[in-house]
């Protein structure tokens, strides 16, 4: 920006000196206020930003903090239901070995020791019966007239034969 001044007597005319010196003024006051307003606005801008900022962070503290004791909420309830559970498996464990303790006396009682006698007696009565039979199919023949004839007296012969086994 070059300006031209006219000439007089002793240098440049002061009147029109003065009044561009006034223009430069107010513009450079202009310029002044301009650059007052951008860094009104720039520091505006910082404490926004810092204000967020710090907002931003005590939501953050806050967002863990509640993070936290929830955590420490959900593992103490899982803690005792876990403890429930384990309270229930130990009274559920009481009750299976109650139970296996009745269940043992009860085949205990209803059950009895079959020793090598027990066994050798029981194996003579069957050859004892097979021998029986034998002897009664062979000894005893029965005819159609004779079922006849005698029908009550062959079922009481029978009903002793048998009651001697």
């Amino acid at each position: 920006m070059t300006e031209r001044f006219k000439f007089v007597k002793r240098g440049y005319d002061p009147v029109e000196v003065d009044s561009y010196i006034n223009n430069l003024e107010a513009t450079i006051n202009g310029y002044k206020e301009k650059d007052s307003a951008i860094k009104n606005a720039i520091i505006s801008a910082q404490y926004a930003a810092d204000e967020i900022v710090r907002k931003a962070k005590m939501a953050e503290e806050d967002i863990i903090k509640n993070a936290r004791n929830q955590s420490i909420e959900l593992t103490s309830k899982s803690v005792v239901h876990v403890q429930a559970i384990l309270s229930s498996i130990k009274s559920q464990q009481e009750v299976f070995a109650g139970f296996t303790d009745e269940y043992n006396v009860l085949v205990n009682k209803y059950l009895y020791e079959v020793n090598e006698q027990d066994f050798s007696d029981i194996n003579d009565r069957y050859i004892a019966l097979e021998s029986y039979l034998t002897n009664f199919t062979t000894n005893v023949s029965i005819t159609n007239a004779d079922v006849e004839a005698d029908d009550n007296e062959v079922v009481t012969t029978e009903h002793q034969d048998s009651t001697e086994l």
